[in-house]
Formats: structure tokens, C-alpha cells, sequence
């Protein structure tokens, strides 16, 4: 997690970072760029079931070597929030693969 995210995180801000699982899937990301931002700000937490909530989002673009399964894990980061690899709390996983060929169906 970069310094920035840890900054934020103590200031009202809940930080995503994504990432290879292991260190031959994050060999294969090249770049991982945000949008609108790296994370969201903390008054969309916690969900109380409130009248006209908004869930948060963030995109991730990712640029990786092509033709290679990438096995991605995505976290959020606040002092609430834990993260459990076997339960999967505080974060999302899944797989990407970007063909060859631009003509690839």
C-alpha cells in the first residue's frame, strides 16, 4: 500500500490498492490506474440501510502482460475494516487475462 493511501486512510478516507496474488501475477501487472480517485471518502461508511444511500465505487484500469492469467486481489483500508485472506473480508479477488489478439473472441 502506498504511503499516500496510509496518509489517507487516517483523514476520513478509505484507500483500494489492488495487486497479484503472488509474485509471478503481480510480475504481469504492468499498471494499475484509479478512478475518480485511489478510494472513496468514510461518510459512505458504515451502510445503515439509510434512506437515499449512494454506494461508493472506484474503477481499476489495469494494463498487464497479454495472454497471461493474472490472479488480482483488490483491499480496502480503514482502521475498521479487517482483512481475512481465507474468509475474504476487507477484500475482492478475481482473475484477469488480456488475449494476443485484438481480433480474439
Amino acid at each position: 500500500m502506498s504511503q499516500s493511501i496510509r496518509t489517507d486512510i487516517y483523514e476520513n478516507y478509505i484507500g483500494v490498492s489492488c495487486q497479484g496474488e503472488n509474485d509471478a501475477d503481480a510480475d504481469n501487472i504492468i499498471r494499475v490506474t484509479f478512478y475518480p480517485r485511489q478510494g472513496f471518502p468514510a461518510f459512505f461508511f458504515p451502510y445503515l440501510n439509510q434512506d437515499g444511500y449512494t454506494s461508493p465505487f472506484v474503477m481499476a484500469q489495469f494494463e498487464v502482460e497479454r495472454g497471461r492469467v493474472s490472479m488480482i486481489q483488490c483491499k480496502v483500508w480503514t482502521r475498521d475494516i479487517v482483512h481475512d485472506l481465507n474468509d475474504r473480508q476487507g477484500s475482492c479477488h478475481f482473475e484477469l487475462m488480456v488475449s494476443n489478439s485484438s481480433n480474439s473472441k
